[in-house]
């Protein structure tokens, strides 16, 4: 997800397996839950519901002035640097510690 053209903000890349969930017992719940938390009843049957297991998420940054890159990723839990080596391309990852803490 990329919020403005420059990318600034940052982007996050979620990736997983999204899968149809048909089970009425889940839609009913979830359609219950849209009502009281959103005001908006959906109708069973007229709306389409996903379960999502996720496998990683990236969050990316880029500073504007330099065009590095500096990367967020789970699992295993790790960041690191890439700086750019052109406007188009950037080099190898470099260790950082910059949002992940231990302890």
């Amino acid at each position: 997800m990329i919020t403005n053209r420059d990318g600034v903000e940052g982007e996050f890349k979620i990736r997983g397996i999204a899968r149809a969930e048909n089970d009425p017992a889940v839609r009913r719940r979830y359609a219950e839950a849209a009502t009281s938390n959103l005001g908006w009843t959906p109708e069973p049957g007229r709306f389409h519901l996903f379960a999502v297991d996720i496998d990683g998420v990236t969050f990316i940054t880029y500073d504007p002035a330099t065009g590095d890159q500096h990367v967020t990723m789970w699992p295993p839990g790790s960041e690191f640097i890439r700086r750019a080596t052109s406007a188009t391309s950037v080099g190898g990852p470099e260790p950082t510690s910059d949002i992940i803490t231990t302890g």
